[in-house]
């Protein structure tokens, strides 16, 4: 896994993007955006805590559904500086264009960003920002991003409203499965 620490470029921005962990359908009255992390969801959530955060993130986009919520919730933490956090309903119930327009609306003295959102909305962000990437990485986000994924990208650009289709390259792909077994 990529050291954080030793990714940031002064002329470039850093976006991670994560899918929130495994949310639970056992209550069917429940509305979609009301779902909570299951079991397997809340161990993938602790466990990939520590990876999203050591990026420290100056600014969290995180849609407000309760999976969401709760896949933030260990990152915020174990930060050591505290973050803006941006609880939005466009990143619940809007497209790609949403998460793009947050992301580019980013003022410029943020240099590390993450969004906390949903599928398929994520594998569309990483289809349309990846430039290039070690073609193992390139595999791991081209049929499906599992829940609870990490996405690192470099994106060589000076200011979020420059973040363009493929401008960005692929730093790390990281799944629970790759942080501990119990987690997937």
């Amino acid at each position: 896994m990529l050291d954080p620490t030793q990714s940031s470029r002064s002329s470039s921005k850093t976006l991670l993007l994560m899918r929130h962990a495994k949310s639970s359908w056992a209550d069917e009255s429940l509305m979609d955006i009301n779902r909570p992390l299951n079991e397997r969801g809340r161990r993938a959530a602790q466990a990939m805590a520590p990876l999203a955060a050591a990026w420290q993130p100056q600014w969290i986009g995180c849609s407000p559904a309760q999976r969401t919520r709760e896949t933030l919730t260990p990152i915020i933490e174990r930060l050591e500086t505290q973050a803006h956090i941006a609880l939005t309903a466009d990143l619940y119930e809007g497209g790609e264009a949403a998460y793009l327009r947050h992301i580019r609306g980013l003022a410029g003295r943020i240099d590390r960003a993450i969004i906390i959102g949903h599928n398929p909305v994520l594998e569309d962000m990483c289809a349309t920002l990846v430039s290039s990437a070690d073609p193992r990485l390139l595999e791991r986000i081209a049929n499906k991003l599992p829940t609870g994924t990490l996405v690192a990208l470099d994106c060589p650009i000076a200011r979020w409203s420059d973040l363009a289709p493929r401008c960005a390259t692929l730093l790390d792909v990281i799944r629970p499965t790759d942080v501990t077994e119990t987690a997937e």
